[in-house]
């Protein structure tokens, strides 16, 4: 004990790197999550930002100090890593942080980081969260814990703690303005670029997993963005739970149908994405002014806002998606349209879009309903112009 303080030892450097390990860098007061090493501007600059507070004070005339005081000053089991809001808290408000509280805090958190750290030795995925700042006049918020989690519940190890994070700012102006649609594009494509720079060469192969709450039109050019040469993981938000985990991993896939005409070269063709729910014939007809068409509708024989179940069932469609396609464009002329009116999870609008492919595709007209029933307008054409397309893998 220093005679001139009255304080216990010093913490050693050797006590200091246990208590940096344990506590693998993050502040151990529940619910605060902040990383202690680096800094959390655009860069993740590395700095120190961890304090080593104690729980029995290393002076007896200290917060929670006693007579043990000088011989638990040194203990790494006495000591916990905190970020300096919640050291100044514990040490100031020394009623309300007991000695039991703190040893709980450090226990509890200490158990999760072995945990983590024995149980996530699966592959490495790259979280991507996008989603609008508000959806038919509804706020849209996504949970980084649930988003980790569900990477977690599918033996995936994140590449980062926090997700990468694209927040599309639907606020601005209405869906309908003709320039609504071109700034979203834009600013996922700049957003896109900036996550791809940010990557360290270690993760340049690792697969993208995809946490995606937007407008159809949005989330099939995020997957034409990211296009195939990527390896992609869609997840799809259960609300009931909630939870982005596959609620039912090893389920099979549904079965996706469709049928396409013999010839289609005289007639505007229409395909219908039924996978959430059914689109009335009437609705589409409506967008083309009586015009004749050839409506050619993807089903299954369940369509659910929870119908992704499973990694199978956005395989799966993706497989149909193709081969549809493929079929519509090998019967009708080489620059015919395809006017896609989508209805069906935003998992399988990502995986969607991905399957549009550069230079091959025939071009495909989304459709958007500005309120569910409503008129569907035309607001965007995949695939992408190349100057946009394949953002992701044309960095890396």
């Amino acid at each position: 004990m220093s005679n001139k303080t009255g304080r216990g030892k010093t913490p050693s450097q050797a006590t200091r790197n246990e208590l940096w390990a344990r506590s693998a860098g993050v502040c151990q007061k529940p619910g605060c999550g902040k990383v202690l090493y680096r800094d959390e501007g655009p860069y993740w600059e590395p700095i120190n930002l961890g304090e080593m507070a104690h729980n029995v004070a290393s002076s007896a005339q200290g917060p929670r100090g006693d007579s043990r005081s000088a011989d638990l000053s040194d203990d790494p089991d006495n000591l916990l890593m905190l970020c300096g809001t919640h050291h100044a808290a514990v040490d100031r408000l020394v009623g309300a942080y007991r000695e039991a509280t703190l040893t709980g805090w450090k226990r509890r958190h200490e158990q999760r980081v072995l945990a983590a750290a024995l149980l996530t030795q699966g592959d490495v995925a790259i979280p991507l969260v996008v989603h609008a700042t508000q959806i038919g006049g509804h706020r849209v918020t996504v949970d980084d814990q649930l988003v980790v989690g569900a990477l977690l519940e599918h033996g995936l190890t994140p590449a980062h703690i926090k997700p990468y994070r694209i927040v599309l700012n639907t606020d601005a102006q209405p869906d309908d303005a003709d320039a609504y649609w071109a700034m979203q594009i834009n600013s996922l494509r700049q957003e896109l670029k900036h996550c791809q720079a940010m990557l360290t060469r270690e993760w340049l192969d690792a697969p993208w997993a995809v946490f995606a709450l937007a407008e159809m039109p949005v989330l099939m050019a995020l997957g034409n963005a990211l296009g195939d040469k990527v390896a992609t993981l869609n997840f799809s938000y259960a609300r009931h739970v909630p939870s982005w985990a596959y609620q039912s991993p090893d389920a099979e896939a549904p079965v996706f149908t469709y049928k396409v005409p013999d010839s289609l070269s005289d007639r505007a063709v229409a395909l219908v994405l039924d996978l959430s729910a059914t689109v009335e014939s009437a609705r589409v007809e409506s967008a083309f002014g009586g015009e004749h068409m050839t409506i050619i509708r993807l089903s299954c024989p369940t369509p659910s806002t929870e119908l992704v179940q499973s990694e199978a069932c956005v395989t799966a469609f993706k497989r149909t998606v193709r081969q549809c396609l493929i079929d519509i464009e090998t019967r009708s002329s080489r620059d015919t349209p395809i006017h896609v009116f989508p209805c069906m999870p935003a998992a399988l609008a990502v995986a969607c879009g991905s399957c549009v492919m550069p230079k091959v595709s025939n071009p495909l007209v989304i459709y958007d309903a500005k309120n569910p029933g409503g008129t569907f307008r035309p607001t965007l054409t995949l695939p992408l112009p190349l100057t946009a397309a394949n953002e992701v893998a044309a960095v890396s």
